[in-house]
């Protein structure tokens, strides 16, 4: 593959309805922080995320799958509790992670490759997080999905958190997850158990702004 010369971090994800996928190349070149994730309290799946998880009680650590900078997985400790720990394919990404928040642990992996994590197995609930990072990961969605599972232990929650576009509108990955629904018997497949969701549609343009937000069980 070709490498990118780019500040823009969009260039480096999907361009031109191709999925790129160079995520350490653009964790090094990107002039700001990707999809800002340093400015994303009061966006509104992280709010709705919130109101659904409101009855989690006694958590004893939170496991982000593509946690970037770490900003995201800071968000649901400090509103949770339990400890942090966040995986990323980009090491530049879990160098930045770390130096943001020392209290956590980070850790690089591959979610596409199914020798690539060790999540050691705890006696008490964790909960599991994918926000946002399936379109970058659809190609071997099976993987990705059989891999949560496998680190995950019994009364163990995934919490599954992705943006679409307008459904009515070609996009990359629609072949795999065209909606919502998909998603959710691709993952009850893997014999986890749907426990809540919601979805928040967005009509007013052709932004990548509706929201799933799942909480599986296993």
């Amino acid at each position: 593959m070709n490498e990118i010369n780019s500040t823009d971090y969009h260039d480096y994800v999907i361009k031109d309805g191709k999925l790129i996928a160079q995520f350490e190349q653009m964790y090094k070149n990107a002039s700001d922080i990707p999809w800002r994730q340093n400015q994303q309290e009061s966006w509104i799946d992280v709010r709705l995320t919130k109101e659904l998880l409101a009855d989690e009680k006694n958590i004893s650590r939170i496991i982000d799958y593509g946690c970037g900078t770490g900003h995201y997985l800071d968000i649901l400790v400090r509103g949770l509790g339990g400890n942090g720990l966040g995986f990323d394919i980009s090491e530049t990404a879990i160098v930045k992670a770390q130096n943001n928040f020392p209290n956590y642990s980070f850790k690089t992996g591959d979610l596409m490759n199914p020798n690539s994590f060790d999540v050691a197995s705890i006696n008490e609930e964790s909960i599991h997080v994918i926000r946002g990072t399936l379109w970058y990961v659809f190609p071997k969605l099976s993987v990705v999905i059989k891999n949560i599972f496998d680190q995950m232990s019994s009364g163990d929650t995934l919490l599954v958190v992705q943006n679409f576009p307008p459904l009515s509108s070609n996009f990359v990955g629609k072949d795999v997850i065209p909606d919502p629904q998909t998603l959710i018997s691709l993952i009850d497949k893997s014999t986890l158990s749907l426990q809540k969701s919601i979805w928040y549609e967005q009509f007013k343009d052709n932004a990548n702004d509706s929201w799933f937000i799942g909480k599986f069980k296993k």
